[in-house]
């Protein structure tokens, strides 16, 4: 509960001057007054708003009026408006609970088991009695089983309802769901956290779901495995963000091509280096035959604004056939200095007009030129491009003179 404390002159004085001393906040409330002190003149009234804040989000008004005296009036207590219990409101109690969603195989062969992993946790600050997660599952699946590490897992619908029951400040809980496919082409899976209670506020809804698309292949088909190399790192020269990504092939037959797509990046991160686009993520392409037991590394570059730290983990690789991008119509750019090495990495930096659009080409033998994707759109007057590999080119650059480029510029 708040109050409000006044401080009040007897006087009889034409103008009066009252000042309201700080409100003494309510639990998980910070006030503020406007203005900080008022002048009453005779027959007038005057007025002062107290706004009451609540910690984790909207702001509420609450006016103060006052009475004013005549000259000749003596002030007492019953001349002002009562302004105590102002704002009245009970403890909040917070807890940000979240949710995770993976998949295992991705893609995965139709007919084959899939498995989901959920985990939940609670960020707190504060306790939660109960929790229950809702799983809508695809509708080209079939159910197999499911095990949590607390509560009970229930099938509501065509879906899923996990009962977690209780989840303390810095809890963690998990659950598998497996699933058998019924249909070749994507599939997509959604879960839903959330607190079974009128007395606890999340206050973060954004983390209260996860979705996740995976890929189901057709008998036949090769299943590619994905495997993370390393943390993302940004690179001060490029100002792009880097990640090593491998794709394997594990069967028996070789692969003509690779389409690696990136899937759940958060707002605001761009896959620079992408081939393309489909359905709305990004992909990267490795448009040479991948044998059996072989594997091709990318370095993913990621563009993001701000710079701030982000976390990208849901890949999907499928066997795709191999092609070559249309070679590129328009005028040879003079490369503004001698291609350098740094770091493994080749680059070449030319001298560009910004908003024009420019692509790279490369060969081994000055006469079979290949155009590396994607092309660049120039955002300032100089240009500088980084080969480091698949997915810009084949393979990593092997030295100064092994490899010769040129940059097309498009009319």
């Amino acid at each position: 509960m708040s109050k409000t404390s006044l401080m009040m002159a007897r006087t009889s004085l034409c103008a009066l001057a009252i000042v309201i001393a700080k409100p003494i906040a309510a639990q998980n409330f910070s006030p503020t007054v406007q203005p900080s002190s008022v002048t009453l003149i005779p027959r007038k009234t005057a007025s002062r708003v107290v706004s009451p804040t609540p910690l984790w989000g909207f702001t509420t008004q609450e006016a103060l009026a006052f009475r004013t005296l005549a000259a000749a009036d003596t002030l007492t207590d019953n001349h002002l408006t009562p302004v105590t219990n102002l704002f009245n409101s009970p403890a909040l109690l917070l807890a940000d609970i979240g949710i995770t969603l993976a998949a295992a195989p991705d893609p995965v062969q139709i007919s084959n088991q899939l498995t989901y992993t959920l985990v939940i946790q609670n960020s707190g600050p504060v306790d939660v009695a109960d929790v229950v997660v809702t799983d809508s599952l695809p509708a080209s699946v079939n159910f197999v089983n499911a095990s949590t590490s607390q509560g009970s897992a229930t099938a509501e619908g065509s879906g899923l309802r996990w009962d977690a029951g209780p989840l303390t400040n810095g809890g963690i809980a998990s659950a598998t769901i497996t699933v058998t496919p019924t249909s070749v082409g994507v599939i997509t899976n959604t879960a839903i956290v959330a607190i079974n209670s009128t007395s606890v506020i999340d206050p973060n809804p954004d983390n209260d779901f996860a979705t996740i698309v995976t890929r189901v292949n057709g008998p036949g088909v090769p299943t590619l495995s994905v495997q993370i190399l390393g943390s993302i790192v940004f690179d001060r020269q490029t100002g792009l963000f880097e990640q090593p990504v491998e794709v394997s092939n594990p069967g028996a037959n070789p692969v003509p091509a690779i389409q690696l797509a990136v899937q759940g990046l958060t707002s605001g991160v761009i896959l620079y280096n992408a081939s393309g686009v489909s359905n709305g993520v990004p992909f990267v392409e490795y448009d040479q035959e991948l044998d059996p037991g072989a594997s091709a590394s990318f370095i993913l570059e990621y563009y993001v604004s701000n710079r701030a730290d982000f976390v990208s983990t849901n890949f999907a690789a499928t066997v795709i056939s191999a092609s070559s991008p249309t070679a590129p119509a328009g005028t040879i750019v003079q490369l503004d200095r001698e291609p350098f090495l740094y770091d493994g990495k080749l680059v070449i930096e030319f001298i560009a007009i910004p908003g024009a659009t420019y692509s790279v080409q490369y060969t081994a033998d000055m006469q079979t030129w290949n155009t590396a994707l994607p092309p660049i759109i120039a955002t300032s007057t100089r240009v500088q491009w980084v080969d480091s590999g698949p997915p810009k080119t084949p393979s990593v650059p092997g030295g100064l003179g092994q490899r010769f480029y040129r940059v097309i510029q498009s009319p």
